[in-house]
This record gives structure tokens, sequence and C-alpha cells, in this order.
């Protein structure tokens, strides 16, 4: 044994074991194990059915006996890791790793970049609350401190930056190369979009009174950026008494082509018709020339792009913009919607009412507008 144990050696208070232990730093030259050669040296705990520890005392009572320890179990195969004489990590027989903090905010688990221009830190916190931050990414900075970028607390809230910043949620393969891009501002509370990215072509902003401002429009049941059921105003002043408003939701916009016609076998030098329907209000013109009437009605346009409401309705109704070569020659004209026609009534004297004068004929042109509800 006088070769494998030394006791002594460096100085009388450190133990070698091993003939050829060598030396070590003075914070840890207590015990020295070592065999001076490149094989591998070590120390075995045999517990088969128990279990090993380390412990690191600062006193000789109570707690103080294993403020910090490490050891391994064998009836869970499991090794714990202690701090201030309570467990706070421990990887199981799987190699699950878990943590555990006191309950005031304190870090789970923090990985930082040390080194002298490193950024960046991840931090896994609990608390006594669900409030308190559970997962943070900071943007240290060589401080230590920094900022924050990112933290989710305990009911899944999100927050992205620190107060008083402006907050930036990307897609994009890299960070300088980003795709859509998501700005929030804490000062002024907007919220800017854009789909390009990198900060530029601002799509929609969102202000802090709710005011939303669409740069290029809004495209109403299509792909993107669109509002299934509508644009609801929901700050519009109600109709004064005794009219009611029924609905504040806009949930149509759409302008188009139509071609008027007057049916039966009519041919045409010209047939054009425009629409533009707004929620349940179509507007539509036409201007029409026929070439030879033939079967076809002399007083009625079909062809409008909606059907009106509720059969025909003098509420609806229009104007006649330009005419010529009329079979007739009225002073007044009185147009109409009924499902998808025009019905061109006319007067031929101040005095009496409109009717159906048979206006239109070979060679007729007539040009008109009407407006109607769906």
């Amino acid at each position: 044994m006088a070769s494998e144990l030394e006791v002594g050696g460096v100085s009388s208070t450190t133990a070698k074991l091993g003939s050829s232990a060598g030396s070590a730093h003075g914070d840890a030259d207590d015990l020295i194990i070592g065999n001076g050669s490149s094989t591998n040296a070590g120390i075995t705990f045999n517990t088969p059915s128990a279990g090993g520890y380390l412990y690191f005392a600062d006193g000789s009572s109570g707690d103080d006996f294993y403020r910090g320890f490490i050891k391994y179990v064998h009836s869970g195969n499991a090794m714990e890791f202690g701090t201030n004489a309570v467990s706070r990590l421990s990887i199981s027989s799987t190699g699950r790793v878990d943590t555990v903090a006191n309950n005031n905010g304190d870090w789970s688990f923090k990985s930082q970049n040390t080194h002298a221009s490193g950024f960046g830190a991840l931090i896994i916190a609990g608390g006594s609350t669900a409030s308190q931050t559970a997962f943070e990414v900071r943007h240290t900075g060589n401080t230590g401190s920094g900022t924050s970028a990112l933290k989710i607390d305990g009911t899944g809230g999100i927050q992205i930056g620190a107060d008083g910043t402006a907050r930036e949620l990307r897609w994009g393969n890299t960070f300088a190369n980003n795709g859509p891009t998501i700005i929030g501002h804490d000062v002024n509370g907007t919220l800017q979009f854009y789909p390009a990215g990198n900060g530029s072509g601002e799509a929609m902003k969102l202000a802090s009174d709710k005011l939303a401002t669409f740069s290029n429009g809004i495209t109403v049941n299509g792909a993107v950026g669109s509002f299934a059921n509508g644009i609801y105003f929901s700050s519009q002043t109600g109709a004064a008494s005794p009219a009611s408003t029924s609905t504040s939701v806009l949930n149509h916009y759409e302008e188009g082509t139509w071609t008027p016609s007057v049916g039966g076998d009519a041919t045409y030098s010209a047939q054009t018709g425009r629409y533009t329907r707004i929620g349940r209000l179509v507007t539509a013109t036409f201007d029409l020339t026929i070439n030879v009437i033939g079967t076809g009605s002399t007083y009625i346009v079909s062809g409008l792009p909606f059907n009106s409401a509720s059969g025909e309705s003098i509420g609806a109704g229009g104007n006649i913009n330009y005419y010529a070569s009329l079979a007739v020659s009225p002073v007044l004209f009185a147009p109409t919607v009924a499902g998808s026609t025009v019905h061109i009534r006319s007067a031929t004297s101040a005095a009496s009412s409109p009717s159906n004068h048979g206006l239109l004929g070979n060679a007729a042109r007539i040009a008109g507008i009407v407006t109607y509800t769906v």
C-alpha cells in the first residue's frame, strides 16, 4: 500500500492516490488521484441498490452538510445536481432534463453567449403567478442584462420587444432578406403590414383609434386581404326616427359591363352597358343604337346585370341622357326597372301621364342611366 497511497507529499494537508499522482491547483490539492501516465484515472462509487453522493458542505449541521451536491440514484437511474440544498437539475434514465427554480421568477434555464462581442440569451423561467415570464429571448450584447426580444408568460401571452420600442414579426429565410413583416409601435399604438418585407411596400396600417388605411384598396371575398363577411362600419350614426338602420355591413362591391338589348330578332349598330354595384345598390348605364328592330320591344331594354329587389318599382328608375330617331316625340321620359329590364315610358304632352308609346324603332338611338336595389 505504501506505493499506492501517499499522505503528505506536497504539504501536510495533501493526500495522493497513486505513486505518481502529480500536483494540482492550490484550490483543489487536498486529494490528488493520478498515475503519472496516459491511462485513465477515476473514482468509482459501487452502490448497486442505493445511491452515490458527492456533497459540498459549508457547515456541520442540517442543510449545511449538502449545500451543493451531485448524486446518482440507482432505483430510478437518475442523476441530480443541487444548489442551496435543493435539487435543481435532474437527468432521467431516458435522458430527459428537468430544471427547478424557486417560486419567485428566478431563471430555471439560461443560455448566453459570453463572448466579448456576443449577442443573445435564451431564458426559461418560473414564477408564482401566471403573468410572470415563462420563456424569454434577450438581445444582450456584451453587458449580460440586455433588452427583451421575445417573452411568453404563463397564460400564453406573447410580447415582442421591450416596452417603448417598435416590434417586428417577420417571415423569411434570413434576417436581412425577410418576407412579409408586421411592425407594432408601442409608443403610438399602430400596426403596419408589409407583404414585401424589409419595411417597404406598406399594404395596411391600423392606428390606435382603430382606423385602418389600405394602400391599394380592399379585395372582398378574394384570396389576400379579404373580408368574407363584408366591412362593418361599427361607429356609424343610426338613422333618425322614424327611420331605422337594418345593417352597417358593406358586403359587395363590383364593376363591370353588360349588353343592352330589346330582344326578338332586332339587329344593332351599337350596344354598350356599364354598371357599378355597392352593397345592394346598382347603377347601370346603357347606350343602344338599333339597326332593324324586327320583333324587338319598342320600349323595354333587357340584360341588366342583377334583378331588382321586387318587381317593377317607380322608385327604381333613372334618366334618359340622349336620344335620336325615335318613333314618337316625347316631352318626358320615365324609365323604371323591373327584374333585369328597363321600361322606358314616356309622355307626349305636358298634360299626359307616362305610358308605353313605342319609342323605339329602326335606326333609333337611346342612352340613359338607372339606379335600383337588389
